[in-house]
């Protein structure tokens, strides 16, 4: 293989491994919204940041981005409505 054939191959397994690490964090968040139910703020707050940065990382954005259109171009929910 030529050098920029294994740097896209470097790129594009960077990439789908953070998708699977997100869908990870996201499947755990789906999966304990029943526990969720009533929880303070605080802790919603955390999750939201932790959802937040799934968002960027799958959709490759920087950290200063805004997370409320990502998520809507990801189709999720916000950690309060799930």
């Amino acid at each position: 293989m030529n050098l920029p054939s294994l740097f896209l191959l470097a790129v594009a397994s960077a990439h789908n491994q953070a998708r699977a690490n997100c869908s990870l964090v996201l499947c755990r968040l789906d999966y304990c919204n029943a526990v969720l139910y009533g929880a303070p703020m605080t802790i919603i707050n955390k999750l939201q940041h932790v959802q937040n940065n799934a968002a960027r990382t799958v959709l490759q954005m920087p950290k200063r981005t805004h997370a409320k259109p990502l998520l809507e171009k990801l189709h999720w929910l916000p950690v309060e409505q799930l």
